[in-house]
Formats: C-alpha cells, sequence, structure tokens
C-alpha cells in the first residue's frame, strides 16, 4: 500500500510539474489558466519548481501580463524555507531594482526578496 501511494504521488508530481510548465512557457495559455498554476504552486511550494518559475519570471516580455508576474513573485515568496530561498532572493532583489518592469510587479518582487533572504 505505501509504495502504491508513493508511486501516486510521484505520478501526479510529475503531471502537476508538467502542467505548471506548460502553462507558464505557453504564450497560448489563457490568464485563468497560468493564474491556476500560480496558485497550485502557492499552496503547495516543491523546490523542484523553483528554476521554471525563475526562468519565467526573469525572461519578462512586456506583453506579458503583469498580474501574472505579480501573482507569481507572490507565490515564490512563500519557498521562504526552501534551500533555493538564497536564489530566489537574489533573482527578486534584481528584478526589484529593473525599471524594465512594471511598479507593481518590482513591489512584489521586493516582498519576495525581504521574505526569502
Amino acid at each position: 500500500v505505501n509504495k502504491a501511494i508513493t508511486d501516486a504521488v510521484k505520478i501526479y508530481a510529475g503531471q502537476q510539474a508538467y502542467d505548471i510548465r506548460k502553462a507558464l512557457k505557453s504564450t497560448k495559455a489563457s490568464l485563468n489558466s497560468k493564474m491556476n498554476a500560480i496558485h497550485s504552486i502557492r499552496n503547495n511550494p516543491p523546490h523542484y519548481y523553483t528554476d521554471d518559475i525563475l526562468d519565467y519570471l526573469e525572461s519578462y516580455v512586456p506583453a506579458q501580463d503583469s498580474v501574472v508576474q505579480r501573482a507569481a513573485w507572490e507565490a515564490i515568496g512563500w519557498f521562504d524555507m526552501s534551500y533555493r530561498a538564497p536564489d530566489i532572493a537574489e533573482a527578486a532583489l534584481k528584478v526589484s531594482q529593473d525599471e524594465k518592469y512594471p511598479v507593481t510587479v518590482r513591489k512584489e518582487a521586493l516582498k519576495t526578496y525581504n521574505r526569502t533572504k
């Protein structure tokens, strides 16, 4: 029974990771699907999403919805106990100081920096 539960969790986690990567990297994904992916990260912050989320956040394209960017910074701020917190803090500080990002995104990145430093 324990092995079956462990295998099921691994399958679910793998599918969830794929869904989140797909939603964040897709230019055709709806705002709703991106927000759902981000909220699932916030509610269950596994370390292995860190690179995908940071890649998305650091490859800012002005046409992207700043609402999604802000929500993603807020979600990754929940990774404060992650062994990747220093990496998150470094990226958040860099974004918070970069004027190519909207003010709302920079403010949320600064909050994330303060949570994860």
